[in-house]
């Protein structure tokens, strides 16, 4: 009789000894697996699109000077310090907004790390988020180019590309004591109806609809009134353009992420002039 209840207290001691063994087994697995899933990093090849700089860091928020910017090569490759492949280019843009420097933006799919915790893609330890700059050093040139956009950035229904048409004054508003915008008549005939704007992808970024030239107005001085006079010399020149814009969150930018709006000036470089014209009105979007 006494051995039957010191067995059912052992039995009894041990179910409570394997119950609480268990539950801290269960405490311990949930606890490795909550932290497991915290740090948890997943590598993931994604696509992010950077604007390159100009390669002095001393000049490092203007565009790149033309033999850097061609030294990009679609295919052109990157890789770690195993030898394997962490980096490519996949897509190039690049147009002309002075006559030296081009507008140039790289598409690089690369291999990144995707931090749960964190919610954030990571390059080499370094977050990928917009204006954090990275480096490669592919077979053909290296570059340290800026983050302008990557997967999870925008909602892709908020950014939408169209053509916006614009009318814009080409202003000489350099020229000391002066109280006009007209410009020399060579300047004011060498841009045509029709003359474009591409990319590299021969894309139309802006194109002229077309051109009024007029003798430039003037104010002087007549007696004690002021007079509109007519300039001998000079021409006021208006364009119709329709400008590639695209919509980001209802604002509107050109090229590179240049806003669009009345008084900013439009990069138009042709193959024969490069000219600055400034926004004076905004018209109607051009659905094509």
């Amino acid at each position: 009789m006494q051995k039957n209840k010191i067995k059912k207290i052992f039995l009894k001691k041990g179910k409570l000894i394997f119950l609480f063994n268990l539950f801290f087994l269960l405490a311990a697995v949930i606890v490795v697996g909550g932290v497991y899933i915290f740090f948890k990093k997943s590598v993931q090849k994604i696509v992010v699109r950077f604007d390159v700089t100009d390669e002095n860091p001393l000049y490092a928020y203007t565009s790149p000077k033309n033999q850097y910017a061609t030294s990009f090569q679609v295919g052109d490759i990157s890789f770690n310090e195993l030898g394997e492949k962490d980096a490519e280019i996949v897509g190039l843009e690049t147009y002309s907004v002075e006559p030296t420097k081009m507008v140039t933006r790289l598409d690089i799919k690369l291999k990144a790390e995707y931090s749960f915790r964190k919610k954030q893609y990571l390059y080499k330890g370094k977050p990928i988020v917009y204006g954090e700059s990275h480096s490669f050093v592919f077979s053909k040139v290296k570059v340290k180019a800026s983050v302008i956009d990557f997967p999870g950035f925008r909602n892709e229904n908020s950014r939408v590309t169209y053509f916006r048409r614009v009318k814009a004054q080409l202003r000489y508003e350099r020229r000391e004591f002066s109280d006009t915008y007209g410009v020399a008549d060579f300047i004011a005939e060498s841009v045509k109806n029709g003359d474009a704007v591409y990319n590299k992808q021969g894309d139309v970024l802006a194109k002229i609809v077309s051109v009024d030239i007029k003798p430039a107005q003037r104010t002087i001085v007549s007696g004690n009134r002021l007079v509109e006079v007519l300039d001998p010399m000079l021409k006021d020149v208006f364009y119709d353009i329709d400008l590639q814009v695209t919509n980001i969150d209802g604002n509107e930018y050109m090229f590179n992420y240049g806003p669009v709006k009345v008084g900013e000036t439009i990069p138009l470089n042709f193959q024969e002039i490069n000219v600055w014209p400034t926004i004076i009105e905004m018209g109607d979007r051009i659905d094509s």
